[in-house]
């Protein structure tokens, strides 16, 4: 659900550190000398995001750029969580920026769930929708310069600070800082910030959440985490939205025990597709586990009992353009666990070596609800035209759509993200001895293209994912020079 804004408290504080988070930092400059007091219901909180801002040299944001600079404007494309979205440098939509938050580590809530997770997830996703005007910048002691903004520990995200505002173009002591904002609401303990630009304004409302027991401090419950056991179930109810005594139910939220098969792994590193045929019909849903390998499902053909919690994803409320289209996205699989040292966990691998086809026919039988996360195969389609984005954090890698048609003059395109390369050639998946394609127009000069992948949707579009390279091959295409 939505949450408002709110610094209400749970128990008075011990003592307002109102020296604390005031001192400024080199490109720290507070509004006024002491912290603004949020006018609530007493005891009254700081609102220490109200007072920290960038330095005043920062006002050129406009004419900036992120990838350059270390600091300038963007757009956002999606929140991921409550510490990771993805932007745009401001006005562009071929370089993607992969962000983690600076300062601060929120609560798991996508592959992994953790009390507290969703909640912060939603107030991230809030402060980005609600801006009118974003700002990224790194802080003072990461590198900039010719190598650019500093990665975090993944090598494929920046570091970044995330500054918001309502108004269009406006002074940077207009801006809020979400990291800190986040911190001071008690969605996200303070992380790694002794040192940085905004430190004391960090262990400041850092101290003034855990004081006040706001939201990850409290000891009461997460009215959002399902701390329930898991249902017995099968496939076909999840997808199709029943539980076991025949009523109507969504499954989204819920945990889930059931058996099915891994017919395909990726993109994703860890993640696969589990599909089960169940009454003459195929069902199938996508395994998501935050990028660790859990043993049973990297084999396809693993026939397992799985458990895990169900959710959504892909959703028109992820930030990109909808064109009007609307979709409640495509439903996962998270938090399943697993240990291979010690065979132990919530995945039980029953047969091995099951055969499951993909599913073959006519596109546009193909392209129906009931399809959506099932593994599919579709030969001699054209491609006239897409879009290919560049990840920045690792320069070689593009994601691409491609907007494809059938004989018939059937649409579909194919999603083939930044983690999956293909390469040139007639073979499958093309030739790795040779670069990478980077441009769309390698896909439009093909005679044909046929592709394995899962039928999913985005936006209210249907697409097949390419799941591994070997899922595609481009008959004739030719390198632009």
């Amino acid at each position: 659900m939505k949450r408002k804004a709110n610094l209400i408290t749970l128990a008075a504080m011990a003592m307002v550190l109102a020296s604390c988070g005031t001192t400024p930092a080199s490109s720290a400059v507070p509004s006024s000398s002491a912290p603004e007091v949020v006018s609530s219901e007493a005891p009254s909180l700081v609102d220490y995001a109200a007072s920290t801002h960038l330095d005043a040299k920062y006002n050129d944001y406009a004419s900036k750029n992120f990838l350059t600079d270390g600091y300038g404007r963007v757009d956002l494309v999606r929140k991921i969580d409550g510490d990771t979205a993805h932007f745009y440098v401001h006005g562009t939509k071929t370089n993607l920026i992969k962000s983690r938050y600076n300062c601060i580590d929120t609560p798991e809530s996508t592959g992994m769930l953790e009390p507290w997770g969703h909640g912060a997830s939603e107030r991230n996703g809030e402060l980005l929708a609600n801006a009118k005007t974003i700002i990224l910048s790194t802080d003072s002691t990461d590198q900039k310069g010719e190598s650019g903004p500093v990665l975090d520990s993944t090598g494929g995200r920046y570091l970044t600070y995330i500054w918001v505002s309502d108004e269009e173009a406006p002074t940077v002591d207009k801006f809020r800082l979400v990291n800190l904002v986040l911190v001071q609401e008690g969605w996200s303990k303070q992380k790694g910030a002794s040192g940085k630009d905004f430190a004391q304004a960090f262990l400041s409302a850092n101290t003034q959440a855990m004081q006040n027991k706001l939201k990850l401090w409290s000891p009461d419950p997460d009215p959002d985490f399902n701390y329930e056991g898991a249902k017995k179930c099968d496939l076909k109810q999840i997808v199709t939205g029943y539980n076991t005594e025949g009523e109507k139910f969504d499954w989204a939220g819920s945990k889930a025990c059931f058996d099915a098969t891994v017919v395909a792994t990726g993109p994703d590193t860890g993640a696969c597709y589990l599909n089960e045929d169940i009454d003459g019909v195929r069902y199938g849903i996508y395994v998501f586990t935050q990028y660790r390998k859990l043993d049973p499902l990297t084999k396809v053909g693993n026939r397992i009992n799985i458990t895990g919690t169900v959710t959504r994803f892909g959703g028109t409320e992820d930030g990109e353009e909808t064109g009007g289209a609307t979709d409640e996205g495509a439903l996962q699989l998270v938090d399943a666990q697993y240990s291979p040292w010690h065979e132990e966990g919530e995945i039980e691998v029953l047969e091995t070596g099951v055969q499951m086809d993909p599913l073959t026919g006519n596109l546009a039988d193909l392209k129906k609800p009931e399809n959506v996360n099932v593994i599919v195969s579709v030969d001699n389609l054209v491609c006239t035209g897409g879009k290919a984005v560049q990840d920045t954090a690792a320069k070689s890698a593009y994601a691409f759509t491609l907007y494809c048609h059938d004989a018939n003059g059937e649409e579909i395109n194919i999603r083939i993200d930044d983690g999956t390369a293909v390469y040139p050639g007639d073979m499958p998946g093309g030739d790795n001895a040779q670069g990478r394609i980077t441009s769309v127009d390698y896909f439009k000069s093909a005679t044909s293209i046929s592709i394995t992948g899962a039928m999913v949707t985005y936006y209210g579009r249907y697409q097949i994912k390419l799941c591994n390279r070997m899922g595609i091959t481009v008959t004739g295409g030719q390198v632009p020079a």
